[in-house]
């Protein structure tokens, strides 16, 4: 996943807030782990 997320031309920058997000995300799921799903949000999130 995050291949994709840099052949689209994102920057590092971008990618330490989405895994922030992804961390709120699998708070809000109650999990101990982001997972692909958490990720997948997120990145959805990003192009809102």
């Amino acid at each position: 996943m995050l291949d994709c997320y840099y052949k689209l031309g994102n920057e590092e920058k971008g990618l330490q807030k989405i895994l922030k997000v992804s961390r709120t995300i699998a708070d809000l799921d109650h999990s101990n782990n982001v997972r692909i799903e958490h990720l997948s949000e997120a990145i959805q999130y990003r192009s809102l």
